[in-house]
């Protein structure tokens, strides 16, 4: 209901303002929260109740931009692979932190998390790009592991809806439950287009549609129409798209990321299988 669905938003503010003092707070000096997620500073209940979002304070002297603004903006990529590393472990270390408050986010994607710059964006001795640091915002269908409300509808936007596990598009008479896995496979499409450094959508023009970038087509990604209703027959295309993806990764990650990060990004992509899960050192990422 949308009542239960408000107490999870109430719980989540209180939680983001209270435990999440930054550190400039603590210590006087200007710096990032240090768990990934922004400070809370209220919320804002919209469409008669059924939407809520939580309200976030910038830190002072940052510039917020999307993870998915930052893949394509031009330069970015001229960075090091220490820092591209430290960058995904910063995102799963935001979601690890969230899973651990006993929350699911259910929106995990480029869109929803917020890279946080200090400018100028370019190292003057190296001409590196400075990456800033992650943090997972798009918490209006956050709701706690045990709320009836886990099953709220998902976004079918094409540009959310590809970061579903396929379990959960439109199936007739079939509505699974929204789990901290769910989360976790969506996670390992962002180190997926983290890895890479590109991003399966880009900007047409100044508008805000999205297009299918050209690497993607291979993944079979172009195969879901928004325009289009849902057929829900696909479920075997569904299937054979993160197989696409699953391949696509082991063949191209490895070059540049290398072994360990791919298993990790595989290990994300299969979270049925819990052994993988289980078994993997989150702890331990590395270009060799």
């Amino acid at each position: 209901s949308a009542t239960d669905g408000l107490a999870d938003t109430k719980r989540l503010a209180t939680i983001l303002a209270e435990s999440n003092q930054t550190p400039e707070e603590q210590t006087g000096k200007d710096s990032h929260p240090p768990v990934g997620m922004l400070r809370c500073i209220g919320y804002v209940v919209r469409y008669a109740g059924h939407f809520h979002e939580l309200v976030f304070r910038i830190p002072t002297g940052c510039v917020p931009m999307t993870l998915r603004r930052l893949l394509i903006t031009e330069g970015s990529e001229r960075h090091s692979i220490e820092s591209r590393l430290r960058f995904a472990l910063e995102l799963a270390t935001a979601l690890h932190v969230f899973h651990s408050l006993n929350m699911v986010h259910k929106c995990v994607s480029p869109d929803s998390v917020i890279v946080m710059t200090r400018p100028p964006n370019v190292d003057k001795a190296t001409g590196h790009y400075i990456l800033g640091t992650p943090y997972l915002a798009g918490l209006h269908a956050a709701r706690s592991n045990e709320s009836e409300t886990q099953q709220h509808r998902l976004s079918m936007k094409i540009r959310d809806r590809v970061y579903h596990h396929p379990r959960h598009l439109p199936r007739k008479g079939v509505r699974p439950e929204y789990d901290m896995e769910d989360d976790i496979y969506s996670l390992g499409l962002c180190l997926f287009e983290i890895g890479l450094w590109k991003s399966m959508f880009r900007w047409e023009g100044s508008t805000l549609m999205f297009g299918f970038s050209e690497w993607a087509e291979d993944f079979l990604v172009v195969e879901i129409n928004e325009e289009e209703p849902y057929n829900p027959f696909l479920a075997v295309d569904d299937m054979r798209r993160l197989d696409e993806l699953k391949r696509a990764a082991l063949k191209l990650l490895p070059q540049t990321m290398g072994n360990r990060y791919t298993q990790v990004v595989l290990a994300c992509l299969e979270f049925q299988d819990k052994r993988a899960l289980r078994g993997m050192n989150w702890n331990r990422f590395s270009a060799s």
